[in-house]
């Protein structure tokens, strides 16, 4: 524990490098008080991406491989003895994971907060089921079972736990990611990749994890159906992962290869949305997504899909952007069309998105809410 009187937090992650949960530990470390909070972070890899304060320690608990799980977990439970933490912070399902069976047993122990990133009911993509998901799906609800502060980042999470777990609605705090506006802004201002580039107007983005869930396929599909129908425009894939190469070859197989640019993961995203025109994003399960927060939040009109848990929760629906079904290539395919076509809507959109976004999403409405849960979150005897 500190003697100074601040409260002693770990937050624990895969990185800070891609990832909305990720984003928002380094959020959560560049806002919190340092005269009211001494933060730490655990990561299971040492990717740092976005940039958190020097005075902020990081701790690798060394997971590089499946079998290294043991000895990550020993490290983190000898963490949280020994660290003098009042209380701990899960920032996603895999972090929760491995806290439940790190805190086990210990007759002491920091407060445990599990912040639920994505929504537990949701239905997996094609690619993303199996076994594997089913044993990780049994864990998290073991793991928010045990929890002593369940933090759901949209009311569709809330509503997915609530179902879930009957016990856990007195531990539930509903608090989305804070989002600083102001510090966005500076970023959004910097030299963009886009600038450089002579592509067709409008320029659609997208900033996500190129993984089965985030169904980058349908954004590439919707897109060349768009083109084909005579919409103009181009599509532009900010972020990485284990589809990237099957994406790129989808692209080919469309003949819009030409028509698309894949920019890799950004550190700095927030130029690339600046210098676009649109924003689409096409999961099948998300829990409240920060690309389509802070995209909002720039001005730019989304086309998105209506995932069970949170993005009709930053688009309102006819005002700021459109919603369609999930995995519905055809209407995701008009939607994209209609906006590309139009201006007019476009402009309309981004202007009510940019209040709309700012407005409930900003660091000074949501950050109050995280303060409180740490301030109060008392370590266990």
């Amino acid at each position: 524990m500190t003697g100074d009187g601040r409260r002693r937090v770990l937050f624990v992650s895969t990185t800070l490098g891609e990832g909305g949960a990720e984003r928002f530990v380094a959020n959560a470390c560049n806002l919190l008080d340092p005269d009211r909070f001494d933060v730490e972070v655990a990561v299971l890899r040492p990717k740092v991406d976005y940039p958190v304060p020097d005075r902020v320690a990081i701790h690798d608990l060394g997971k590089r491989r499946v079998r290294d799980n043991p000895a990550a977990i020993l490290r983190l439970r000898r963490l949280a003895r020994d660290g003098g933490y009042h209380v701990v912070v899960g920032a996603l399902s895999t972090a929760n994971r491995m806290l439940h069976l790190a805190l086990a047993g210990l007759g002491r122990r920091p407060g445990w907060v599990a912040r639920v990133d994505s929504d537990p009911r949701a239905r997996d993509a094609a690619g993303d089921r199996g076994p594997k998901r089913a044993l990780e799906r049994r864990l998290l609800l073991a793991a928010l079972a045990r929890a002593d502060r369940i933090l759901a980042i949209s009311r569709g999470s809330a509503d997915s736990v609530r179902a879930l777990l009957r016990d856990a609605a007195p531990r539930l705090v509903l608090m989305s990611n804070p989002v600083d506006f102001a510090d966005l802004d500076r970023q959004a201002a910097q030299p963009a990749v886009l600038d450089t580039l002579d592509l067709e107007r409008p320029v659609v983005v997208t900033v996500a994890r190129m993984e089965w869930a985030k169904r980058l396929d349908l954004a590439l599909r919707a897109f060349a159906a768009a083109r084909a129908a005579g919409a103009p425009g181009h599509l532009v894939l900010c972020g990485d992962g284990t589809q990237r190469a099957a994406l790129e070859a989808l692209a080919r197989d469309l003949g819009i290869a030409d028509r698309v640019s894949f920019l890799g993961f950004r550190a700095n995203p927030f130029a690339e949305m600046r210098a676009a025109d649109l924003f689409v994003l096409s999961s099948d399960r998300e829990g409240l997504p920060n690309a389509l927060v802070e995209a909002q939040g720039l001005g730019l009109p989304a086309v998105a899909t209506d995932c069970r848990s949170g993005p009709a929760e930053i688009v309102a629906d006819g005002e700021t952007g459109l919603l369609v079904p999930t995995g519905d290539v055809d209407a995701l395919a008009r939607a994209l069309g209609r906006l590309l076509a139009d201006g007019a809507a476009r402009a309309r959109f981004g202007a009510a998105a940019r209040e709309r976004a700012r407005r409930m999403f900003d660091v000074a409405t949501q950050l109050p809410r995280l303060e409180e849960v740490l301030l109060t979150t008392e370590p266990r005897p």
